[in-house]
């Protein structure tokens, strides 16, 4: 796991204090080594490595640096940039299947001098081209500089689990690991983009798009890669969730799939020269990991738990059950509100971009907690309730299929078994009609000022609906998981840690998301394959759960709790959303100790801390 910078400046040369100023911003995400390459990509001098980042030589239009967390090959030899073959690499993930492909390369001549993923991704490279990507089950981002054909390839993994974001301006192509990164060697800020801010606060909506809320910053979206030449970038698609990938009918061997995709993903990511550590929360997704992982590990495992002082936010007490039944380690944390307050500011700037509330907070902490413990990977369950549909919505999608496909006795008989299972809370049909095709919420200015408001109105915020397999595709690809795993990342990452997510296997995930619906969803409880594969797994309080709090709660409490540093905060004079918002309209949120205020705050930091204000 590490952290990668580049920059091409086609007409004009780099100098090493600007990609060690790169470097510098991303230093948290590889603490163990550093390096930094120079090339002239008009072939008129040679690759120069080995300066120190602070001066070196001259006439140089191409730069490469990265910082590096030793995961796989502790030694030296794993050392990026990594160049064989005439292409140099500046690799960010892991490549869980390094090991497999290696073999397949020795037996076609390729000789390996470490042990690390990264030279393995590179041989790949140069066996089999742009294809190799198809080989490779992983989390990457990654550059390759061609030097036989003066050609920039850049990727990124098929889920987007690890961020890629790049720039171009001019005739100068920018690329990092994060934003920041970016940031530093810009003569100016970039433009704030408004548009995205209207999202924010109309709908919520963050990470749906490939644009980023500084102007011109862009992410390369999961799935694709990016070629660079001289004259021009250009964007190539390598894979796309398919929806017509249907799996085998019968329930029982669905439910004994699953469980050898889950088993091997968990098996394939444990691989690792540190120990691996466990996320967590009590809720069945995080508790399933740990009780596959504690078994194929020799050593007793440790997880680690984000805690709430509020008793209806807390969830130790699953996780307890969870610890004693896999006999693994549980350590854990509290989120405290006055500290979430206290220390805003800087989470702020370690999401780069605004975030939905506390809960990513407490995350953090989390990832605090598991570097102070020594511990530097970790499995995580992100993404299970994407591919499982662990959301309520989920089951108005899969009620509204079977009224359109006029399944009315399958349909009458799941709203009685969820009632008699307890699931009476998801008959709530008020709050459910924003799932009915051809609904539209009103123009409602969500507390934004008259002007911001109509300069963006435009911008279309209605949700495109369909059967919930397709509503499972756009959680994943757009509404979801994108910023799911933005939070990820970048909370782990500052804390030198590397999180893996089994459950984004591509496999399990194109297995799962096209498995039939009653197979997801049946009585009113969500997860239905997985709960039927794990029962021998999990306690049984676990798999009849029909909630999870994880990261979140109402935060109700924590509204309450901050209730005089909200207050003077909506009645200062330097409110950075003044432009965007009306003050009354946060203040009556505050009135009511309505937790959605928390979203109007992030913002307003997030402006103040960029200089948008």
């Amino acid at each position: 796991m590490c952290g990668i910078a580049g920059i091409w400046r086609r007409n004009a040369t780099v100098t090493p204090q600007e990609i060690n100023r790169m470097s510098e911003a991303i230093a948290h995400r590889g603490p163990d080594d550093a390096g930094h390459v120079l090339d002239d990509t008009q072939g008129r001098l040679p690759l120069r490595e080995g300066f120190d980042g602070t001066s070196g030589p001259e006439g140089y239009d191409l730069a490469l640096a990265n910082r590096r967390l030793a995961i796989i090959d502790l030694s030296a030899t794993g050392h990026q940039p990594m160049t064989r073959g005439g292409c140099t690499v500046v690799y960010n993930g892991e490549l869980y299947n390094y090991i497999e492909i290696k073999k397949d390369l020795e037996k076609l001549g390729c000789i390996f001098t470490s042990s690390s993923d990264t030279e393995v991704l590179l041989y790949a490279y140069l066996q089999w081209g742009q294809n190799f990507l198809v080989r490779l089950n992983g989390m990457f981002a990654f550059a390759i500089w061609d030097q036989r054909t003066k050609r920039l390839f850049c990727a990124r993994d098929r889920l987007g689990i690890k961020p890629f974001y790049y720039l171009v301006a001019g005739e100068t192509l920018f690329f990092a690991s994060e934003i920041k990164a970016i940031l530093v060697v810009l003569d100016r800020s970039p433009d704030l983009n408004e548009g995205l801010v209207f999202d924010f606060l109309a709908a919520g909506w963050l990470d749906h798009t490939q644009e980023t809320f500084f102007r011109g910053i862009e992410k390369l979206p999961p799935g694709y890669c990016l070629w660079a030449d001289r004259s021009k970038e250009s964007l190539y698609e390598y894979w796309r969730l398919k929806e017509d990938n249907r799996a085998p009918a019968d329930f029982e061997d669905n439910a004994k799939e699953f469980r050898c995709l889950l088993e091997d993903s968990i098996r394939i990511q444990m691989r690792s020269d540190v120990p691996v550590g466990c996320c967590l929360s009590g809720g069945m997704d995080s508790s399933a990991i740990v009780g596959i992982a504690a078994s194929m590990t020799p050593y007793r495992m440790r997880t680690f738990t984000a805690r709430y002082q509020d008793s209806s936010m807390d969830e130790w007490n699953y996780a307890e059950q969870v610890a004693k039944k896999a006999s693994v380690e549980a350590k854990s944390v509290f989120a405290v509100p006055e500290d979430f307050w206290r220390l805003l500011p800087e989470l702020v700037w370690v999401q780069e971009e605004p975030f939905a509330g506390p809960a990513v907070y407490a995350q953090w902490q989390l990832m605090k907690l598991i570097r102070a413990s020594g511990v530097s990977v970790v499995l995580d369950g992100q993404g299970a309730d994407e591919i499982l549909c662990g959301y309520a919505k989920f089951f108005y999608y899969y009620l509204l299929d079977l009224l359109q496909e006029r399944r009315v006795t399958v349909l009458l008989a799941t709203l009685t078994r969820a009632v008699a299972n307890g699931g009476s809370h998801l008959l709530q049909f008020g709050a459910a009609r924003r799932y009915l095709p051809g609904y539209h919420s009103s123009d409602n200015h969500y507390g934004m000022r008259v002007d911001f408001f109509r300069r963006n109105r435009h911008r279309s915020l209605t949700r495109p609906r369909g059967k919930l397999n397709r509503q499972q595709h756009l959680d994943i690809e757009t509404f979801s998981l994108p910023v799911l795993l933005r939070y990820e990342d970048k909370n782990s990452m500052s804390q030198s840690v590397e999180s893996r997510v089994p459950f984004l296997d591509h496999r399990l995930v194109e297995f799962t998301v096209n498995l039939p619906s009653d197979h997801k969803i049946w009585g009113g409880m969500a997860k239905r394959v997985m709960r039927h594969a794990l029962a021998d797994t999990l306690p049984k309080e676990v798999i009849k759960r029909r909630t999870k709090l994880g990261f979140g709660g109402t935060f109700s409490s924590w509204v309450e709790a901050l209730q005089p540093q909200l207050s003077a905060w909506i009645n200062s004079d330097d409110e950075a959303i003044d432009p965007y918002v009306d003050r009354r309209f946060v203040k009556r949120l505050l009135d009511r100790r309505d937790p959605t205020l928390f979203l109007y705050l992030i913002l307003d930091r997030w402006l103040a801390r960029f200089g948008y204000c």
